[in-house]
This record gives C-alpha cells, structure tokens and sequence, in this order.
C-alpha cells in the first residue's frame, strides 16, 4: 500500500501543466492542459494600442494563466523572421524573458512542425484542426463553428491545441529517454 501512495505521489509531482500560447498581434489563441487532459481553450484579444501597453496586457494575461492553472511548461509557437511583425516577435521575446525569469521550460514550435507531427507530413490547417477534433471531441462547438466561419477566427485556439499535444509528445519521448 505504501509503494502505491509513493508511485501516485510521484506522479502528481511530474504532472505537466502546459499553457500553449499561439500569439497575434491582436487576438491569441490559448490552450492549457493539465497532463493530457485540455482543462481551458479558447481565444483572447490582447488590447493596447501601442507595443509597450500590448506587453503590459499581454504579460499580465499569461501570469494570470501560469498562476490560476498552475503552470510549469509554456508552449510557445515558433515565429518565423519573414512572416512575422516586428510588433509579434517582441511579443514572443517577452513573454519567454518573463516565464524564463520564473524558471519555466518554454518549448517552441513551428506550425508546419506541429502538423508534421499530428498529420504525419500532410501540411494544412483545416486538416489540423480536423485531427484536433479527433483527439479532443470536447472542442466540437468550436470546430462545427469554425467549419461554417470565412475566416478562420478560432485557428490561432486550435493551433495552441495541437501545439500543447506536441508538447506532451515531447516530454514523453523525453521522460522516456530519461530512464
């Protein structure tokens, strides 16, 4: 019995709860999972209208996520230098500096890496937000709705999904190599 209460003890401790963050410049896409389980999902506008207020609002954002869900991993989305704002790589800059300060792992990815991985080398988005769907089907007012949308507002929200189970893929392959 005492090994029993020792073995879950140790697995409450390297339960990873993992906020995905996909950034914007106005809106960003949040997932956040507590091990494999997606606890919240959703999209969130970052208000500010210049660079300093945007960091400000956007910073206080992710503090409120890492200390209200007990965060211990951030999931970022990789930037790319010539697709990305100046304004949006400043952003990112940012946020890993401050969760770096608080000695979080920042794990980032591309979105083709992310799909890479999720759809075994088939690259698309309405593909990826298909797979989602079928790992999660607690997300499915949000798929059935981002199906019927012109544009693609709840994107950003299934990227930060599909993100954060690359990320619990990685640490898994990782905790595996480890012993």
């Amino acid at each position: 019995m005492h090994y029993l209460f020792t073995l879950f003890a140790i697995m409450q401790i390297h339960t990873h709860n993992i906020l995905s963050i996909v950034l914007g410049t106005r809106y960003i896409g949040v997932a956040i999972f507590h091990g494999s389980d997606l606890q919240d999902w959703f999209v969130k506008s970052i208000r500010g209208k210049v660079l300093s207020e945007k960091t400000k609002n956007f910073i206080s954002y992710c503090s409120e996520f890492i200390e209200r869900f007990d965060i211990n991993v951030l999931a970022l989305k990789k930037m790319h230098p010539s697709r990305s704002s100046p304004t949006l790589i400043k952003l990112n800059e940012s946020i890993k500096t401050t969760v770096r300060k608080e000695h979080l792992p920042v794990y980032e990815y591309s979105i083709t890496k992310i799909e890479q991985l999720l759809l075994s080398g088939k690259t698309n988005k309405k593909l990826l937000t298909e797979e989602v769907h079928k790992i999660y089907p607690t997300v499915f007012h949000e798929y059935e709705r981002e199906k019927k949308n012109k544009s693609r507002y709840l994107t950003r929200m299934f990227e930060a999904i599909a993100m954060g189970i690359a990320c619990l893929q990685t640490i898994d392959i990782k905790q595996r190599n480890d012993s």
